[in-house]
């Protein structure tokens, strides 16, 4: 590693602004050139694997070439199943330096779903892990994962070409492997297409029904722009260790010339930690839900963070004062976290420090200043934040076919004497009761800043009776106050407190008309956030069975 005393001859603002407006030719010049600096230094550790600069200047060098020489095109669709790590970040940025676009097997939408978005975005190739082939094959481990709600296509039987990572088992098809694309010394001198740094890329399918999936449409162009505008906020000094499996903070860290440590697919605390330690990790990148793990974890311990760790990450859903308290009670002084405002469709929106959010004292949820260069707007009538910036994605697959100018975020917000935007809730969970419209975001923070609450959720349930909606609050308890069968004591208390006014009193058109304390608050995708609809259908259901 690298000592923080040693002078820094990295160039990251030229990175930076040559970048700008930029798409996949030039980060993927960029990406060999800080890669081929590092030279037969360490880059990426993942498990016992590592690989140094020069071998991942060589891969990027390579496989983008490879790739061209057995067919791949421009605006040709690939099928991805590789977890996120070295391999997968290879072959990403490989396939979409041709021009190709990429989208994801996600086991987990079912089968109709899945078979839809295969009719949206055809597959002319198909990029997967040994294991995953496998899985997908009519084998017991098949009728295992269906059993745990993951279904997968029968990826041998997809027409076009596959390129498979890992060993050839039965069920494989025949084919290249990663390896074979690297080993391939005839490609050297092959030209690459120049691209249209506005063209799709990156497909990211989200929420939808089976018959209207929503593919989330990203370029080269939105894509080098939030690696551009992590660069530049995010300090990286030439000591730094970088922890997570995000994509975009993988090629953040190569263009920094700073190692990286691949965090698996499942967070689990005591294996942050042990890494931490044996790596001398400085930086991370996280989800709210495991920051909360990790606090239960330490908490229950009595132990600390490790004190490599300077700088902490958190992304993709909303994280309460209650939780970043309890980090930096568990932390050294000196370490920083940073909440950022993100979605799949822009990354980042807006980020704030820790400390600035939990001094900040409003109602709602403070998310910090927009980012440099995206701009924003809020709909006078509904309230709902739009913003416009180049690493906004160009719109919805099959849906817009023109690049959308802004994107209506679905979160309604205002902004604060000081140019915080503040969110008020999504505009899907608005309640209306009566002549009121409820904003839960706006009141879903204070909840959690009552003692006792570990998480909470507003509901609203139609009632048949008064033709209103009637509210019920959802709270997941903080176990470190309260345990299982304690609930109404909770119930109780939150009820005075949101009636008693103070810091954490409440609108009383807000105050809900019951309080429900589960165990624990049912979480859904890939960030755990707290689902919703099935509040909503545990609400009705209730209601009926009453």
């Amino acid at each position: 590693m690298t000592s923080s005393a040693v002078t820094d001859a990295r160039d990251i603002a030229g990175i930076i602004e040559r970048l700008h407006g930029a798409g996949f030719e030039v980060m993927v010049d960029e990406l060999v050139r800080a890669a081929r600096t590092v030279g037969d230094g360490v880059l990426m550790t993942e498990g016992r694997r590592t690989v140094t600069g020069a071998e991942v200047a060589h891969a990027f060098d390579v496989l983008p070439r490879a790739l061209a020489a057995r067919g791949m095109r421009p605006g040709q669709v690939v099928l991805f199943g590789v977890r996120p790590g070295i391999d997968a970040l290879l072959l990403l940025l490989g396939a979409m330096r041709t021009g190709a676009i990429v989208t994801f097997v996600d086991p987990g939408v079912g089968s109709e779903l899945f078979e839809r978005r295969l009719e949206l975005l055809a597959p002319d190739w198909v990029m997967a892990e040994s294991l995953l082939y496998v899985a997908s094959a009519p084998t017991p481990l098949r009728g295992y994962l269906r059993r745990r709600g993951l279904t997968l296509p029968r990826l041998s039987k997809l027409p076009g070409t596959h390129i498979r990572v890992g060993r050839r088992f039965p069920g494989v098809p025949r084919g290249e492997s990663l390896d074979d694309l690297l080993a391939d010394a005839t490609v050297a001198d092959r030209a690459l297409p120049a691209l249209d740094v506005d063209a799709p890329s990156l497909v990211i399918f989200t929420s939808g029904t089976t018959g209207d999936p929503k593919g989330v449409q990203h370029t080269g162009r939105s894509m080098a722009a939030a690696v551009r505008l992590f660069l530049q906020h995010f300090e990286l000094p030439p000591d730094s260790v970088m922890y997570n499996h995000n994509i975009h903070s993988f090629v953040m860290a190569i263009l920094a010339q700073v190692p990286t440590v691949v965090e698996p697919m499942e967070f689990r605390t005591t294996r942050f930690i042990e890494h931490c330690e044996s790596h001398g990790v400085t930086h991370t990148f996280g989800l709210p839900v495991d920051a909360y793990t990790m606090v239960q974890y330490c908490e229950a311990r009595d132990r600390k963070l490790p004190q490599s760790l300077r700088q902490m990450v958190l992304y993709s859903a909303p994280v309460t004062t209650g939780v970043l308290e309890r980090i930096h009670a568990i932390a050294h002084p000196q370490l920083r976290v940073t909440c950022a405002y993100a979605m799949t469709e822009a990354a980042p929106v807006a980020w704030i420090d820790s400390r600035d959010k939990c001094a900040w004292k409003g109602d709602g949820d403070v998310v910090g200043p927009i980012a440099p260069e995206v701009e924003y707007r809020i709909d006078a009538d509904t309230h709902e934040l739009h913003i416009k910036g180049d690493n906004i994605h160009r719109g919805y697959a099959n849906i817009h076919p023109d690049r959308i100018e802004w994107h209506a975020t679905g979160d309604l917000a205002r902004v604060d004497e000081a140019g915080n935007i503040v969110l008020m809730g999504r505009a899907k969970d608005m309640i209306i009761r009566g002549d009121f419209n409820l904003y839960p975001g706006l009141y879903e923070e204070t909840v959690s800043r009552i003692p006792g609450v570990g998480a909470c959720a507003f509901i609203g349930r139609p009632d048949p009776v008064t033709a209103d909606e009637r509210v019920l609050l959802f709270v997941e308890p903080d176990p470190r106050e309260f345990t299982r069968g304690d609930g109404d004591r909770l119930a109780k208390e939150i009820m005075r407190a949101l009636e008693g006014g103070g810091e954490l009193g409440i609108d009383r058109k807000a105050l809900p008309d019951e309080v429900r304390v589960l165990d624990a608050l049912p979480r859904s995708g890939r960030s755990s956030k707290i689902d919703h609809k099935a509040l909503r259908q545990l609400a009705v259901e209730d209601a009926a069975h009453a």
